[in-house]
């Protein structure tokens, strides 16, 4: 019976932190994502919570049956998880219109819509403990043993919870989902309680070995002698118990994501961690068979002595994240080692303290008890005490005091209060006792007065970016720190609400060209989101102010260094700047970059708006002619619903008919399949999107219109007729419109077919933000030929450079403007693609004499691209790369690896040739694999040449089917063959919906 009892508290435990982390995301949409919204949350789970332990409580002194009430209660809270995801959308629909202002205002918001969606679950769990700790315990003895196996093996839950969620639940079946395996694990428990009570009530149910036993009764003066430490204090020492562990906490997760990055991965695993201690804690005192009573007292002493050693070595974090970092290989398998060593690694930091704190509690409860009748009471005064005491942690120690102080002082706090707690106790014990703790109080007190050993600067940088060992990597951390990141520095740094930032100052790149000798850069949590010279932070304003028709109201989310805004500053039409951004600390050091910014912040134009994106977008009905979004990555913590299709829907809304919104994004840690679910996302909401390279960026341009060539024509005249917008735009290598034009890698025609393969970033399933860790640890990068897509050549007339020279196919591109074109281009992996394509087109024009670079011209690809093209049959062209006597297939492969290579948009040459190559080899080929594969590559052709169904259904019906009537494949061919059938099939739909249009 006790493993089943255990195996349902288990599960509870583990509903309520899945509960917990998908309320919290939930309930973001409607207050953002900032750590007010947080906060709020947590406070009113934690709030909910404390009235249930109270309430139950009392209720434990009338009630007969405990086991039907705890099933009633777990009944409620799994009809209400059910019902969530329906209660919040008519919420949500009810407070779409409200507008209410930062932060104040919020706040107000945020508890209203939080109490009405959880107070009533939240109610019921905190009513579960002490209704169980009453129904369990056999006698008040045992009662102690009892409480802390219930809070033991529900925290345990909780921990298990906390991972499910975090790792698996919300990123594979999304936020409904998650919600309802909760809901179904309640359920799941009220149904087995429920059944179970006749038993309860015949006394026939027992965690252990006792049941049957009688209650023992109370010995009342043994009682009196044990209790020295009055109900009150107990009562205190709960609530600053709950105070300073959720302050601690949150520390930790901030020193947590500065120094293994601040993603929910590594938010999971510290708060997995915290839970996991906790509950051993709490186990280890229900396994002792006697508890000292002075027990207490020595827990606290214990909690604030460990901290100050914690805090002594806080500052060496970062470093050992790196060696766990570099000792983990950069793949799947080695992602799941590396956060598998950074949870045993701050479980081992952690063990002493936290350990400690989980056993808090249910000592507490054994010195308060006095009878079995109201056991259950004292267990709900106790946890309401704390969770009052954790609601105040939450509130105070994690966002009002880092409006006045950094981690270091409020870690510090933790320490004191830990150590205040033992002085308190102490003085219902023996004077060696409170001598003892009096001085531990004064030599907290003293080193939070004294000479910080915390050193800021290491935090500066991240270190969780390396993935190789340094030099320097072995040398010891001092050694560690005194050459990493040596050559930045820090100009500003500050711990707010939001999280740490930093500003750092440091020489240009040797191979840049720029005629600054320093630049700077914007460190949110250890990763930098701006740096002042980078060609991206100008493009992201030039690119939707030269391209749209008005440019009168700006929106810029995101203020980084400031060098968008001030960039939009050089255009006098821009009437209004307005600048979404979060963080406090970012809006302050705005001054620092005034260098390279234009001074935006003194501009009369500019309006900073502090608040989370989504909220400040909601509660507005300004409309914008521009709308520019360069948030930080995906992959970190909270920036994932502004790629969400309701955040472009609301984006939409702003946006006037003629504006242009403009969504930045990374090819650098990124996949194609990360960069997929952007751009997928986008095209649902916008009707046209275009993709601008840029260094290791792209630049997504939406509207609702498509740019024309009078857009063309006017964003060439604002450049020859505004010489500040010209001259910004020389510094990063771009002296007219067709070296703008040239990066544009991705056409709307081409988006809206090539990515609809890919799934939509949705706030119910918020898949990207899990997709962008992964790839941020394994350092992918995005294929250049995902980038270069030869599938664009189809599309080469919807691209404006082929807009602004007519007859683009047949256009002629000199050399000389090609050079033109590429002036000044920064070499880099995907901007050398471009010259390669263009000075192909060169070749093209004239390939007796081209006047192109001599590696180039000797190139062997030049001399068998006329088998491509068509404009030759020579066989003999075979032979000159060294592929005469090769079969089909491998000479099939080299001319399709070299068509993936060189064409392009800009090189948009026929195919003719690989065509008719293939279609003969299908005929003769007398291997049935390689004529199969044959057909399926020629399919693959014509469909990515838009051609009718009918003709491509016409060459895939030459392909041999075995016995069952399907197309005989090699292995390593299947999953082509399931591509080309498909899209067969979604074409054959299309062709047959047609008619009705």
């Amino acid at each position: 019976m006790r493993l089943i009892l255990s195996f349902f508290i288990l599960i509870t435990g583990a509903s309520g932190l899945i509960y917990q982390v998908t309320w919290q995301r939930y309930l973001a949409r409607l207050l953002g994502a900032d750590s007010i919204a947080t906060a709020i949350i947590l406070g009113t789970f934690l709030g909910g919570l404390s009235l249930g332990y109270y309430l139950c409580g009392r209720l434990t002194l009338t009630v007969k049956n405990q086991f039907r009430t705890y099933a009633i209660l777990e009944g409620i809270i799994g009809l209400c998880g059910l019902g969530f995801p329906l209660s919040f959308k008519i919420m949500e629909n009810v407070t779409y219109s409200w507008r209410f202002s930062y932060p104040v205002a919020i706040i107000v918001q945020g508890i209203i819509c939080s109490v009405i969606l959880i107070a009533i679950p939240t109610i019921c769990m905190g009513g579960t403990i002490p209704v169980l700790t009453k129904g369990l315990s056999i006698n008040l003895k045992e009662s102690t043993r009892t409480h802390a196996g219930i809070y033991a093996v529900n925290t345990a839950g909780a921990f298990i919870g906390t991972l499910l969620a975090g790792f698996f639940l919300v990123p594979i079946i999304g936020l409904p989902g998650s919600v309802w395996i909760a809901a179904a694990l309640n359920l799941a428990a009220s149904a087995f309680f429920y059944f179970l009570a006749p038993y309860a009530e015949a006394g026939d149910v027992s965690p252990d070995e006792n049941q049957g036993k009688v209650h023992e009764p109370m010995d009342t003066k043994a009682a009196a002698v044990h209790h020295k430490i009055s109900s009150r204090m107990l009562y205190v020492i709960s609530f600053l118990s709950g105070f300073y562990v959720m302050t601690l906490e949150n520390a930790l997760i901030r020193l947590t994501n500065l120094s293994f990055g601040s993603s929910s991965y590594s938010f999971a695993i510290i708060v997995s961690a915290f839970i996991l201690l906790i509950a051993a804690g709490s186990y280890v005192v229900s396994r002792l068979p006697r508890l000292h009573k002075n027990l207490l007292c020595v827990t606290q002493a214990v909690i604030a002595v460990s901290l100050l050693a914690l805090y002594v070595s806080m500052d060496t974090w970062p470093y050992l994240a790196h060696l766990i970092r570099i000792s983990c290989q950069s793949n799947i398998a080695g992602m799941a080692l590396y956060y598998t060593v950074a949870f045993v690694f701050i479980c081992l930091i952690l063990a002493v303290p936290v350990s400690c704190m989980g056993a808090t509690l249910p000592i507490i409860f054994h010195e308060i008890k006095r009878d079995m009748k109201h056991i259950g009471r004292h267990s709900g005064n106790i946890f309401s005490f704390n969770t009052i005491g954790s609601l105040a942690g939450s509130l105070i120690g994690g966002i009002i005091l880092y409006h006045f102080l950094d981690i270091r002082e409020i870690l510090l706090i933790s320490v004191c209060l830990a150590a205040v707690s033992a002085w308190l106790i102490s003085q219902s014990l023996s004077k060696n006792y409170f001598y003892v703790s009096s001085v531990l109080l004064f030599s907290v007190v003293i080193v939070t007065l004294a000479t910080p050993w915390y050193n800021k600067a290491h935090f500066k940088f991240g270190t969780f970016r390396e993935r190789v060992p340094l030099p320097y990597s072995f040398e010891g951390s001092s050694h560690f720190f005194e050459k990493f990141a040596a050559d930045k520095v820090m100009k500003f740094y500050n711990d707010d609400t939001v999280g740490t930032v930093a500003v750092l100052e440091y020489g240009v790149h040797p191979g840049r060209r720029s005629v600054e000798k320093t630049q700077m850069s914007i460190m949110i949590n250890g990763k930098s989101d701006s740096a002042t010279l980078e060609p991206t932070v100008k493009m992201l304003a030039h690119l939707p102010a030269l391209l749209g028709t008005k440019k009168e109201n700006a929106l810029v989310i995101g203020m980084g260094t400031g060098v968008t805004a001030g960039e939009l500053t050089l255009y006098p039409e821009v009437r209004s700047i307005d600048v979404a951004e979060i963080s406090p600390s970012v809006i302050k050091a705005l001054p620092l970059f005034e260098k390279y910014n234009s001074q935006v912040h003194k501009d009369p134009r500019l309006n900073i708006v502090q608040g989370d994106a989504f909220n400040i977008l909601k509660g507005t009905d300004k409309k914008y002619d521009i709308i520019i979004s360069e948030p930080s990555n995906p992959w970190v913590t909270g920036v994932d619903s502004l790629f969400t299709t309701k955040f472009y829907e609301l984006v939409d809304k702003h946006l006037t008919e003629e504006g242009v919104f403009v969504q930045w994004i990374h090819f650098y840690a990124a996949s194609d399949p990360m960069i997929g679910i952007v751009v997928k996302t986008l095209s649902e909401g916008f009707n046209y999107c275009r993709g601008f390279v840029n260094d290791s960026d792209i630049i997504l341009v939406c509207s609702k219109k498509n740019i024309s060539l009078k857009h063309i024509e006017s964003a060439e005249k604002t450049l020859l007729n505004n010489r500040s917008v010209l001259q910004s735009l020389k510094k990063i290598g771009i002296g007219s419109i067709e070296q703008i034009l040239v990066k544009e890698c991705w056409s709307p025609s081409f988006i809206s077919i090539n990515f609809s393969g890919y799934p939509a970033q949705t706030l119910d399933k918020p898949i990207l933000h899990y997709i962008a860790g992964k790839d941020f640890f394994m350092g992918k990068l995005a294929p250049v030929e995902f980038i270069f897509d030869q599938r664009t050549a189809t599309y080469s007339t919807d691209f404006l450079l082929a807009k602004k020279y007519e007859n683009w196919g047949d256009f002629t591109l000199h050399s000389k403007l090609v050079s033109f074109l590429i002036h000044n281009f920064r070499a880099s992996q995907y901007l050398n693609p471009i010259i390669k394509n263009l000075n192909l087109r060169v070749y093209f024009n004239n390939p007796v004499n081209p006047s192109i670079p001599k590696n180039l011209a000797t190139d062997p690809v030049l001399k068998i691209l006329p088998l491509i093209t068509g404009s030759s049959a020579n066989r003999s062209l075979w032979n000159q790369v060294g592929l005469g006597g090769a079969p089909f297939r491998i000479k099939a492969e080299k001319l399709i690896e070299i068509v993936s290579r060189t064409r392009h948009w800009i090189v948009p040459y026929p195919v003719d040739g690989l065509k008719n190559f293939l279609m003969q080899g299908i005929r003769t080929s007398k291997d049935v694999y390689e004529k199969n594969w044959g057909v399926l590559q020629l399919c693959r052709i014509l469909l990515e040449e838009q051609t009718e169904t009918d003709r491509v259904k016409t060459v895939f019906d030459m392909a041999v089917k075995g016995i069952n009537g399907t197309v005989t494949m090699r292995s390593e061919d299947v999953a082509l063959l399931e591509k080309i059938e498909s899209q067969i099939k979604h074409g054959s739909q299309t062709q047959h919906r047609r008619p009705a249009n």
